[in-house]
């Protein structure tokens, strides 16, 4: 499969497996080979979105968002990035509405014949929960050696800009072989703090706006390649990370950690 990408006639390969690169999140390297022709796509709101049966199901129960608007090509040639696994919905095809009198509403289907014959609007702005449960938004970076490879890094605390929303952010932290840390929580208030400030190209004015947090990291951890999960849970605001920073000081051990 090919993607012509805006303002390129050149087209980019997608069709590759979408990998994972870290034993903790799935890729999609084993879609049951009898139920791939299940799968269905959609472009919408600069997205391609793609939905897929995870191992061992007959249904549509995973999907994989592609970032259009930032496509780049890692070292091994492949594009990205996409973003998933996105839970909690099986789907077994899309459709956009863009005829008169539309505004590009994205429609799905039911793809469990048990829970009935549905068509539902889905990735629809300012909804924030699922039949009255609250939507769990999971953010997880890469993992960055932050300095040399080999060396190993005492972590003591960490910098986030995001949105001052309601609720509480949760950050576990890890290395490649696994958690190193856990239970580290971030209580947001909904306060404007910048008011009418441009920092992000924009003017604020409303009660939710841009904030930095410092976050102490205690005591601290010692990875040399560090991956930093987010977990916010909310039924009325939206989770918007723009920035995240790491103190990290080099160690004189090569060896052995």
């Amino acid at each position: 499969m090919y993607l012509l990408p805006f303002k390129s006639n050149t087209p980019i390969p997608i069709g590759h497996k979408i990998q994972s690169n870290s034993t903790e999140t799935e890729g999609i390297e084993n879609i049951p080979a009898a139920y791939m022709a299940t799968a269905c796509a959609v472009y919408h709101k600069g997205f391609y979105m793609l939905s897929v049966p995870r191992s061992g199901q007959t249904v549509n129960n995973a999907q994989w968002w592609l970032d259009v608007s930032r496509l780049q090509q890692d070292e091994d040639g492949l594009w990205g990035p996409w973003y998933g696994p996105m839970l909690g919905q099986t789907i077994s095809c899309f459709a956009t509405q863009n005829g008169t009198g539309d505004s590009g509403e994205l429609m799905a289907g039911e793809g469990t014949a048990a829970s009935g014959s549905y068509v539902y609007e889905v990735n629809k702005s300012g909804v924030y929960a699922d039949s009255g449960t609250a939507v769990t938004c999971l953010y997880k970076t890469f993992y960055n050696h932050l300095g040399a490879p080999a060396f190993v890094k005492d972590i003591h605390r960490m910098e986030l800009e995001l949105l001052d929303v309601l609720g509480t952010i949760n950050v576990d932290c890890y290395d490649i072989f696994g958690v190193i840390k856990t239970g580290d929580v971030l209580t947001l208030s909904n306060n404007a703090i910048y008011w009418n400030d441009g920092y992000w190209g924009d003017n604020y004015w409303s009660s939710s706006s841009p904030i930095r947090v410092i976050m102490p990291v205690s005591p601290a951890i010692p990875p040399r390649r560090l991956s930093v999960l987010l977990k916010h849970t909310s039924n009325a605001d939206k989770f918007e990370l723009y920035g995240l920073r790491v103190e990290a000081i080099e160690q004189t051990q090569v060896f052995g950690a």
